[in-house]
């Protein structure tokens, strides 16, 4: 009973987000009604069932059955624009029970046109979920299985200068708690600048620079980053993007020792629609970020996507992706270098008109350079997912 009590006061806390992002959604509307067509509201549920051979990357595998109903009301007029969503995951093991879990995901978008060359945009989100995919995905570090919720807001303003220029102010704060004292509490603001100029149809130049502080505790770390560069379409079915600039990173561990670090920044990607039925895209990044215990990260990500569709309900899909992340942990001087790897091969079939189905597999692996350390899962898994626009 204890743990059905803490689990519906956890779907409550999100819920009451979930209610409050959809009541600034319906505001920015004001007092104008509805038109045909202007609110969409549509409720999906997915069923899966998953062989994990290495469940968190503990040495035991088992068969993982989730369930994942969602919802999403999208709200489209001539001056106000957006969305709220809510997803919640449950998910329940043959026989490893005690990773039985239920993850909830919430998001808001709301876009405002306040005048005829400006607009004003927020983003929310409110997530209940647990650290391991989410940490090695993104720092290729392995976590313990760990309750966490987000909580964050970010809103932005951009103003058409001219025809061409188009510059953007924006901000944030993400507020991250933990269910267990194994990882640090945090506070997160970010805030910068975009400015981009529109040189042909094709180019346009990109200038950013931002800001970001992270407060723990007894710790602290600030990244100061800039990124130059342009997107460029070479023609009307191939898109490059090509970012590059500096990063800094100043931080205070719990011990009051002071670090530093500079190095180069990146986003690239490329972006292909070959033919009709054919499309391929890659991407590349480098920045700096903060690890689960206030760790600095240099991290380096790599990102490839493929689908062709062999007839009208059928489609082959693959993604790839690669973290290699240098840690360095100022409390102890010690540094290590991660690098997790994955790659997923799918084929979808359309069974009706908003019914799919989807058969796959996927090899992760992570390895601790120093060590030579490597982990490596299997993953087969049948999917159907079902949409009630």
């Amino acid at each position: 009973m204890p743990k059905l009590l803490h689990a519906a006061k956890r779907f409550l806390a999100g819920s009451r987000l979930f209610g409050a992002v959809a009541g600034l959604l319906l505001c920015g509307a004001g007092s104008v009604a509805f038109a045909e067509d202007t609110l969409k509201i549509t409720p999906a549920v997915s069923a899966r069932e998953m062989y994990d051979s290495n469940v968190y990357m503990m040495g035991k595998g088992d068969l993982e059955h989730s369930l994942a109903p969602s919802l999403k009301v999208e709200l489209e007029q001539e001056r106000v624009r957006g969305y709220v969503s809510g997803l919640a995951t449950l998910y329940r093991y043959s026989s490893l029970s005690a990773y039985d879990r239920m993850d909830q995901k919430y998001d808001a978008f709301v876009e405002m046109n306040a005048t005829e060359r400006v607009r004003v945009s927020v983003t929310a989100e409110a997530v209940v979920d647990h650290t391991f995919s989410s940490t090695l995905e993104n720092t290729g570090q392995i976590a313990q299985l760990t309750l966490r919720e987000v909580y964050g807001a970010q809103p932005s303003i951009t103003f058409d200068v001219t025809e061409r220029n188009t510059a953007t102010l924006f901000g944030g704060y993400t507020q991250t708690r933990y269910g267990s004292t194994i990882y640090a509490d945090s506070n997160t603001t970010n805030y910068g600048g975009r400015w981009g100029y529109q040189f042909t149809e094709r180019t346009q130049a990109i200038a950013q620079v931002s800001q970001t502080r992270i407060e723990q505790s007894s710790a602290h770390q600030s990244v100061l980053s800039t990124l130059g560069g342009f997107e460029y379409k070479l023609t009307e079915l191939l898109k490059l993007r090509l970012l590059g600039g500096m990063s800094s990173m100043q931080s205070t561990n719990a011990q009051g020792q002071d670090s530093s670090r500079n190095g180069f920044s990146a986003d690239t990607g490329v972006e292909w629609r070959v033919d009709e039925t054919s499309s391929v895209s890659a991407s590349y990044n480098r920045d700096m970020t903060s690890g689960l215990n206030g760790e600095d990260i240099v991290r380096n990500r790599y990102s490839i996507f493929g689908a062709k569709r062999i007839t009208e309900k059928l489609q082959l899909m693959l993604n790839g992706n690669m973290v290699m992340s240098k840690i360095s942990a100022g409390s102890t001087g010690t540094t290590s270098t991660t690098r997790w790897m994955e790659i997923s091969p799918q084929a979808q079939y359309q069974v009706f008109e908003h019914g799919t189905l989807a058969l796959g597999y996927g090899y992760g692996a992570q390895k601790v350079e120093e060590t030579g350390v490597t982990k490596e899962r299997n993953q087969v898994f049948l999917n159907f997912s079902i949409s009630f626009p």
